[in-house]
């Protein structure tokens, strides 16, 4: 997602404030990694339950307006 990010942020633009925080929050879109994602999820999660499924629909629709998938 990185890569897509970085070379066509016009995609990522086109998004809702909310999936864009969801997907930064989540993936780390446009943000440094953290040195350990397993610990990182685990904490994230905790405070935030239905994060993964949001920023899943997230990453879909970015998918869906670079056109490299359909619409599920």
């Amino acid at each position: 997602m990185d890569s897509l990010y970085e070379f066509h942020p016009e995609f990522f633009a086109q998004l809702s404030s909310v999936e864009m925080a969801d997907l930064a929050l989540y993936y780390r879109v446009g943000l440094e990694p953290p040195p350990d994602f397993v610990r990182y999820w685990t904490a994230v999660i905790k405070r935030s339950p239905g994060l993964p499924a949001r920023a899943q629909a997230a990453y879909r629709h970015v998918l869906r307006l670079s056109g490299t998938r359909g619409k599920e």
